[in-house]
């Protein structure tokens, strides 16, 4: 098997959020995709070890990577006041976060 060592520039140490983007990363390509991959940090840079090359891991959180779900424990109910009957359709403008949710519920799509 082929190893790939690939370099996720936008995957930093600081700010927190890019570090946390780099964890992500890693986390979701171990879990989903190769479970032998290991990251590493070199001069300032996130790098990710695994059998995917580059456009293996484009290909993977374009077509096959499957959002986390969204658990929302400590509100007793529906937080984000979601109709579970919505049907999807395009939005003219920046839906409200429970649109977004109803649009996930209505889907048809495995991945969500």
């Amino acid at each position: 098997m082929t190893v790939h060592d690939i370099p996720l520039r936008g995957c930093t140490p600081e700010p927190l959020m890019s570090y946390l983007k780099a964890l992500g990363v890693s986390r979701l390509v171990s879990e989903q995709k190769d479970s032998n991959a290991r990251c590493h940090w070199r001069d300032g840079e996130f790098w990710l070890r695994t059998s995917l090359d580059e456009q293996g891991l484009v290909d993977f959180f374009v077509n096959e990577y499957r959002p986390t779900p969204i658990v929302v424990p400590w509100s007793g109910g529906d937080f984000f006041n979601v109709d579970r009957k919505a049907n999807t359709s395009q939005f003219r403008k920046t839906p409200t976060s429970s649109k977004v949710i109803e649009s996930f519920l209505a889907s048809r799509t495995p991945r969500l």
